[in-house]
């Protein structure tokens, strides 16, 4: 049984000083944990827009029409909510 125990704690020291390594390597790097995390976010949203335009391809002029102007809409309300509320309130946007 303690054995087992110091195998979890073993286990979650070296997550920890994983962890804390990748933080140093992004910091000696030059960057900000937040920039980097902005950066992967930004690399994701560009896979679904790569996603989306390769099935945007295969839609017909009409639903293309309609995912327009449903994107339309979407986009004034996230331009209003920025106005409104600031950038801390986008993310609760993204499930409309």
């Amino acid at each position: 049984m303690s054995a087992l125990l110091a195998i979890i704690y073993i286990l979650i020291f070296i997550i920890f000083a994983l962890v804390a390594y990748a933080v140093l390597q992004i910091k000696l790097f030059g960057m900000k944990v937040k920039d980097f995390w902005s950066f992967i976010e930004a690399n994701q949203m560009l896979d679904k827009l790569s996603r989306f335009a390769n099935q945007y391809e295969n839609m017909s002029p009409q639903e293309q029409i309609i995912y327009l102007a449903e994107a339309e809409k979407y986009l004034k309300h996230l331009i209003m909510c920025q106005m409104n509320c600031g950038k801390k309130n986008i993310k609760n946007i993204e499930k409309y």
